[in-house]
């Protein structure tokens, strides 16, 4: 049996993979069990059409009745009490807020019972210490599960350990992290903090994640309102292309240009959205996503960029003339500019232009031209450009040759 669990959560690349195990097993031994809130459920129908006709089953959990809550009061406090009993029917047979204010009446809290689980957690944060207080408002801007490196440097407490909030049923031990106890006092903790110190927090959050983890700087650096969180969300789109997630690449693309500021950010997540619907098979949209980026390039350099997305396009789609038209004119601002890597990229894409078209001559000289400058810069597609322009250069009696001086450099 396999448990996922929060599945409101998911993504729809998480969604997909459970949709196809989920048809994998259903003539094996084997089940697939998860659990979702009502509200926010994804397992909607077209889910369901992606399961292929496999056989599920969904049930509704409902609150507990009264013996199931006094059975579960009864492993807390007396459940005799009037405390207890209170406690029972403020829950409303919600497991997650009786089982809190259990804990709460077994502290010997004299108070009135609270109203909602918010006003439950703020109860029991007045009776942390103020270290642990501060600790616990921090463990809930990082997330349902926080690691204690992490929450040290947040509240700057190289020695601090989590036994006030264990202690208090707050958080549990999950190897060597710590889990809330539940997602709703995670973010009712979140919404305790003022909006200042919330974003302090992300900030350095952002900064503790800059050198391991592209995605996880880019949600705090936008949660923080930082002005750095559009370029953060471009790196951390390229990062997901390289591990060949472009779809979720794609989403992290989308949320920087709904943030985005300035028009150099706005352009760089627009072009490299073209690249990514390129990758994903849509040429159409690509091309129309470039279109878009020639019209509005802040500059001149954000117009070769655009251009070249553009021709790469046109490219596979037969728009070669068109494509020869737009390389001419990025050549003129990248040469003027002196912008190496965009001359090898366009001599290279040149090339691979003018091979169908039949001019083989001219498509070796400009794959020689690309490893020029791909040397130039010690580019990682230096090889891929010399292998393309060894393998064009013909001979008289029209067969392919390699250049022998280069192709054992090339191969190594």
């Amino acid at each position: 049996m396999i448990v996922v669990e929060d599945l409101h959560w998911a993504d729809p690349q998480v969604l997909g993979y459970l949709a196809a195990f989920a048809v994998a097993i259903a003539n094996g031994p084997g089940l697939l069990v998860m659990t979702s809130r009502v509200d926010g459920d994804p397992l909607d129908a077209a889910w369901r059409a992606g399961c292929r006709g496999t056989p599920f089953a969904t049930i509704d959990l409902g609150p507990l009745r009264s013996d199931e809550a006094l059975n579960l009061a009864g492993s807390f406090i007396d459940a005799t009490e009037r405390i207890a009993r209170a406690c029972i029917e403020r829950a409303g047979g919600n497991p997650l807020f009786l089982e809190q204010l259990l804990h709460n009446a077994k502290e010997g809290s004299e108070e009135a019972v609270p109203a909602t689980i918010q006003s439950l957690v703020l109860a029991r944060m007045d009776r942390l210490t103020s270290r642990d207080r501060e600790a616990f408002q921090a463990a809930a801007v990082i997330g349902q599960r926080f690691g204690l490196p992490l929450l040290r440097r947040l509240i700057d407490a190289p020695e601090y350990v989590c036994h006030g909030l264990v202690a208090n049923a707050l958080v549990l031990p999950e190897g060597e992290d710590f889990l809330f106890a539940h997602a709703l006092i995670q973010e009712s903790a979140y919404s305790t903090l003022l909006r200042a110190r919330r974003r302090e927090l992300h900030r350095l959050a952002a900064d503790w994640f800059a050198a391991t983890d592209p995605v996880l700087r880019a949600q705090h650096l936008d949660r923080a309102e930082d002005e750095r969180a559009p370029q953060a969300y471009l790196d951390a789109a390229i990062a997901q292309r390289a591990a060949y997630f472009a779809d979720a690449a794609l989403r992290f693309v989308e949320r920087g240009l709904q943030i985005a500021q300035t028009d150099r950010d706005r352009h760089a997540l627009i072009c490299f959205r073209g690249e990514l619907q390129r990758d994903l098979g849509d040429i159409a949209a690509s091309i129309a996503t470039y279109r878009a980026a020639v019209a509005t390039a802040p500059d001149e350099a954000s117009l070769c960029q655009s251009q070249l997305g553009l021709a790469e396009g046109l490219r596979v789609s037969e728009g070669l003339s068109e494509a020869l038209s737009l390389l001419d004119a990025a050549q003129q601002v990248a040469q003027r500019l002196d912008q190496v890597p965009e001359l090898a990229r366009l001599h290279h894409l040149r090339g691979n232009i003018l091979f169908p078209l039949g001019r083989i001559d001219d498509c070796r000289t400009e794959h020689e031209r690309g490893l020029a400058y791909a040397r130039r810069i010690g580019s990682p597609k230096r090889r891929r450009v010399r292998l393309a322009a060894l393998r064009m250069r013909p001979t008289r009696k029209g067969a392919c040759i390699l250049l022998s001086s280069t192709l054992a450099g090339a191969l190594r």
